[in-house]
């Protein structure tokens, strides 16, 4: 009769395996957990006045709002945050996770809000080749990325609010939207100079 011995090293670089993947993913669980609920406050979209002062419309295309965009962002020292227009609006990433860096990919429809500001709303996203609901994916952008102040993340309806007349409101300009079609290309802003009271 032969006698079977037993190999400790297999088991013991089994059992280490299996005790890494548990511990990652408890750590996931966690970290999600963290960044989910604890923070559900009711989101509500800032009131805006009408301005007084010279009022003027504006047309542009894709490439100048891209433009536009580029420059603001690398003003905000956003290195590390993509936001541009084309078929859809796309937004690139990276979010930080367990001192990894994840890629974040979104597509995004545009709607145009009655105080002139954009609403995006996630159409598409991949994270990383994970799957996660998409709620948690817009918690986690908005617990780890650094984004401008004119930019809301919105979890609960998986959207972002781009606050166009703040990010303008700097400059004395009270910039709205007033169509905002990509397919037709079709770009309309009112850009009003404001008084100085």
């Amino acid at each position: 009769m032969e006698k079977k011995t037993i190999n400790l090293w297999k088991w013991a670089f089994l059992i280490l395996c299996l005790a890494l993947v548990l511990t990652f993913a408890g750590m996931t669980l966690v970290y999600l957990y963290a960044v989910s609920g604890s923070d559900r406050e009711e989101w509500e979209s800032p009131v805006y006045e009408d301005s007084d002062g010279a009022v003027f419309e504006i047309s542009t295309t894709k490439d100048d709002i891209n433009l536009w965009i580029e420059q603001e962002m690398r003003a905000e020292g956003e290195e590390n945050f993509q936001l541009y227009l084309d078929d859809y609006m796309y937004v690139e990433t990276t979010v930080d996770v367990f001192g990894l860096q994840v890629p974040v990919d979104l597509r995004l429809i545009p709607e145009v809000t009655e105080d002139g500001n954009l609403v995006l709303i996630e159409d598409r996203f991949r994270i990383a080749g994970f799957s996660l609901p998409s709620e948690q994916v817009f918690r986690l952008i908005r617990a780890t990325a650094d984004l401008p102040d004119w930019i809301d993340v919105i979890p609960e309806s998986s959207e972002f609010y781009i606050d166009l007349r703040e990010a303008a409101s700097d400059g004395g300009v009270d910039l709205r939207i007033v169509e905002f079609d990509l397919a037709e290309e079709r770009l309309l802003f009112e850009a009003t100079f404001l008084v100085d009271r």
